[in-house]
């Protein structure tokens, strides 16, 4: 019986054991998950708290509220005062007065001048809204260029831990034909000192990633030192358009167009501003107080008028402010059309650049190959003794760096779409 209680007591222990260590690890698994961000989750958070992006939505807020209080312009203004003096002269001695009422002001006719700040707040609201998508394509692409950068420098230390693993196996080959007279020692120092400079590159690539961690977490608005994964890859990609397509796609939706656009409309918008000060003005105005030496009695007294202003002569002011605006209407379509010979510039420059880098990831891909079929051979070679320790390192020296080659290649065909994408005002 006492056999019988210390096995269930054993068998009771190792199912604690087993459930404390399936927790901890299912704990350690959620928590790599929730730090493993894939590249639609890199732009949410990007969107959403990028310090850059969420000073442009303020200028956003502050372009609206601009609206809201030319439109106050259409109501009337009402005003209420009161006051008491006192007051003292020889014939009625000394006593006090107190005076309240209330004025309404309102404009009845302003030239066109009210609508036309209100066009100006309207157009001031798409300026900043074009200034806010310039400022998102350009946080977005950097984010990219962070990005691609991290997930290339990851594959990079994959290559230099598979460089590591070759090289080693070569020293342990030198090293059995050292021993058996067969190597000189300064190649085998030769093949170890290669070892360690691998290993540095590989610390390298640990310290880069770091950094690269700390800017992407910089661009998405989180703390530098929040833990982050990425999952994606560096891919082979392709075009979705043609250039004619995309470069029509860019002049369209471009938000250096639509600033100039902006900036048009706003100057038409002052343009007829300053022709209404060649317009008359009319104005109504009421008022209605009482005044007595008493606080809640008093004479009471209105008046309504209503004035209308004709502006004869105003020194020339208002027909050279209509002149500037002119000009500046003019300089404005000038910077209009240079802008979109910059974009179509910029669309054909990336274009011809992506196809480029698409060749010479084919050019690298088959390097690639290649080389590794040389290296196999060579060390084959090495060991019969057919070829010389400088022949094997130089296979191997190619080896690494066409590996190397064809990531950079990937690298920059994918930075050069992302590129395409953005002078094409696409994320």
């Amino acid at each position: 019986m006492r056999d019988y209680c210390r096995l269930v007591d054993k068998i009771r222990f190792i199912i604690i054991l087993f459930f404390i260590f399936y927790y901890a690890m299912l704990e350690e698994s959620i928590f790599a998950y929730d730090n493993l961000l894939s590249w639609e989750e890199c732009i949410i958070l990007t969107k959403g708290n990028n310090p850059r992006l969420s000073m442009a939505k303020k200028d956003l807020e502050k372009a609206m509220v601009e609206i809201k209080t030319k439109y106050a312009n259409y109501f009337p203004e009402i005003n209420f005062s009161t006051d008491y003096t006192r007051t003292f002269n020889n014939l009625y001695g000394e006593y006090g007065v107190y005076s309240k009422g209330f004025s309404i002001e309102q404009a009845l006719y302003t030239g066109g001048a009210t609508p036309a700040e209100i066009e100006e707040a309207k157009a001031n609201l798409s300026y900043k809204y074009a200034e806010y998508k310039k400022i998102e394509l350009d946080e977005i692409f950097e984010l990219k260029q962070v990005y691609y950068q991290l997930i290339k420098t990851m594959y990079q230390r994959e290559v230099f831990e598979e460089i590591l693993r070759r090289r080693e196996k070569d020293v342990e080959l030198i090293r059995l034909l050292y021993n058996a007279g067969r190597e000189k020692k300064a190649n085998l120092l030769q093949a170890e000192a290669e070892v360690s400079e691998v290993k540095l590159n590989i610390n390298e690539a640990n310290s880069q990633l770091k950094i690269l961690k700390c800017k992407l977490n910089e661009i998405m608005g989180r703390n530098l030192d929040t833990p982050l994964e990425v999952k994606g890859e560096l891919g082979i990609v392709d075009l979705e358009d043609s250039l004619s397509n995309i470069l029509e796609e860019a002049l369209a939706n471009r938000p250096e167009i639509r600033e100039v656009e902006a900036k048009i409309n706003a100057t038409k918008a002052q343009l007829k501003y300053a022709k209404s000060g060649i317009l008359p003005q009319a104005n109504f105005n009421y008022t209605y107080g009482w005044q007595d030496s008493r606080l809640f009695h008093g004479n009471e007294n209105w008046t309504a008028k209503v004035s209308v202003d004709f502006p004869l002569f105003d020194r020339f002011i208002t027909h050279y402010q209509i002149k500037g605006i002119r000009t500046e209407l003019e300089r404005l379509n000038l910077n209009k059309e240079m802008k979109r010979k910059q974009i179509e510039l910029e669309v054909k420059e990336a274009y011809e650049d992506f196809l480029i880098n698409k060749q010479s990831v084919d050019v690298a891909t088959e390097s690639l190959r290649a080389r590794r079929v040389r290296a196999d051979l060579c060390r084959l070679e090495y060991k019969q003794g057919m070829i010389s320790f400088t022949d094997l390192r130089d296979a191997e020296l190619d080896l690494s760096s066409a590996e190397l080659n064809r990531l950079d290649a990937l690298y920059n065909l994918n930075i050069s779409l992302a590129k395409l994408k953005k002078v094409q005002a696409k994320e």
